[in-house]
């Protein structure tokens, strides 16, 4: 069984964020006397970094296994899927940067199935060995990447120009109707 979890170190600044965001938040919520426009949006903006904060210790707490043929995820609002059942793999990458070099940014990858989904990003411990049974999976599953996913694996070193030129074949072969 492997085992995938977030490291604390890629988590802090979003802890950070969260907690300053919700002490400014409330700070100014607390010091508007009167009803106004601006209590509903510092209300608004405290509800916001609440959620962030709640979605950033989710993550601190979820641990991924890969194991007899499934991917789970054990924790908050956690999840399974068998990998024979596969049905769609996305891979996204969200730049921090104006220019995309690659620098700066981040993986977002999502295993989807019938029921259920698991989204997974590349600040995670092991999110390479991830990519390789992902990889496995869309070659095994006979799955049909988009480009985008396409492009992201191959940037990320994980190429599947072999099953996207084989996709493109088939549909090039086949009959209008």
């Amino acid at each position: 069984m492997k085992s995938f979890k977030y490291p604390t170190r890629s988590l802090r600044g979003d802890y950070l964020r969260a907690t300053v965001g919700l002490l400014v938040t409330v700070g100014l919520l607390i010091a508007a006397t009167k009803i106004t426009i601006f209590q509903y949006l510092f209300a608004a903006g405290a509800i916001l970094f609440l959620g962030f904060f709640l979605r950033t210790a989710q993550r601190h707490l979820t641990v991924f296994h890969i194991a007899n043929g499934a991917l789970y995820a054990q924790g908050p609002f956690g999840s399974s899927i068998q990998l024979c059942s596969v049905t769609d793999i996305q891979l996204r990458y969200f730049s921090t940067r104006k220019d995309r070099n690659g620098e700066g940014g981040w993986f977002e990858l999502t295993i989807k199935c019938s029921k259920s989904k698991i989204s997974i990003d590349s600040t995670i411990t092991g999110f390479e060995q991830i990519m390789q049974t992902c990889k496995n999976i869309i070659q095994e599953n006979k799955l049909t990447p988009s480009e985008t996913t396409v492009d992201n694996f191959s940037s990320a070193g994980f190429g599947l120009e072999n099953q996207t030129s084989f996709n493109n074949d088939l549909n090039k072969n086949q009959d209008p109707v």
